[in-house]
């Protein structure tokens, strides 16, 4: 995930029992641990958005999380709203400010892509409060316009 308010990569590695978060050279391609990814057993997938926030989401507990780049802890924010398995991805949309993720849908068992939107902004706003962080939108993965499960 490449943060576009500094320029740094972050990649993350999980064996589904233990998460780490690192950043990358991409001139060397040395990884440098910063720590444990807490609270994502599982992390599969990252993305910064445009203000420098770190976010992932773990596909066992069906999360998302934001994440402290300079310690790798996880804050849970909430539900992702579906049973996600096998590969994912994630990315921030600038033209949009939207965090999108290439998502698999174990239930369905389909591929889709969703974006992270505001259906529970009240738990990001409470979680990240106490990292003294105040966020531009909410979460909640849905397909489709952010409604219910189509």
């Amino acid at each position: 995930a490449l943060d576009p308010t500094s320029g740094i990569v972050y990649a993350a590695t999980t064996s589904c029992a233990t998460s780490s978060l690192y950043t990358l050279d991409v001139l060397t391609g040395t990884a440098t641990l910063i720590g444990p990814a807490t609270n994502a057993a599982c992390l599969i997938a990252l993305a910064v958005d445009g203000n420098g926030d770190l976010w992932g989401y773990d596909i066992i507990a069906d999360v998302l999380v934001s994440i402290d780049k300079t310690t790798g802890a996880g804050v849970v924010i909430g539900s992702i709203g579906f049973d996600a398995n096998y590969g994912q991805g994630m990315g921030w949309d600038p033209a949009t400010d939207t965090l999108l993720m290439a998502a698999f849908n174990n239930t369905s068992f389909q591929g889709e892509l969703r974006s992270v939107n505001a259906q529970i902004e009240f738990l990001l706003r409470d979680a990240l409060a106490e990292r003294g962080i105040v966020p531009k939108r909410g979460v909640a993965a849905k397909p489709g316009d952010g409604g219910e499960d189509e």
